[in-house]
């Protein structure tokens, strides 16, 4: 983990100011969830206070983005990481995982969970609990037809 990165909250506004390299990276977060959401759908629900940006940066240079939302099921409050995209992810996230852990428990919630590319589990030491099968019938992706 390089000291010199940073991984910080951020208000909607920064988000905004640096939309050129905000909206690429959410879009490419957003294309594992089915594109359910598109970028400005996220900046939306930060703004109405549903989400919470972060920037991971080096330098002041971005290098990747979150975006994490509470959410209360009947037993369990967790922290959702709703969006991921960056570099380096092996370089911060053991850092991320921390801060995620803190801000996890500052707002009550027993657990952080996160989706993301197969290929996450070869970098995260999370504890893969699922695994997330689609089949897109708009674009008829993911597996044939019954």
């Amino acid at each position: 983990m390089t000291n010199d990165i940073k991984i910080y909250p951020v208000a909607p506004a920064d988000f905004i100011t640096h939309w050129s390299t905000v909206e690429p990276l959410l879009n490419k977060a957003l294309t594992v969830a089915l594109q359910r959401y598109l970028a400005i759908d996220v900046l939306a629900l930060m703004i109405q206070g549903q989400g919470q940006g972060w920037f991971i940066s080096e330098d002041n240079k971005i290098l990747a983005i979150m975006v994490t939302k509470v959410e209360q099921f009947p037993r369990r409050r967790g922290l959702i990481v709703f969006a991921l995209a960056g570099a380096r992810m092996t370089e911060w996230f053991a850092q991320a995982e921390e801060i995620l852990t803190a801000h996890a428990r500052r707002f009550g919630c027993d657990h952080f969970e996160c989706q993301g590319r197969k290929g996450w589990e070869r970098v995260l030491e999370l504890e893969p609990r699922a695994t997330f099968l689609v089949k897109d019938l708009l674009n008829n992706v993911g597996g044939a037809d019954v």
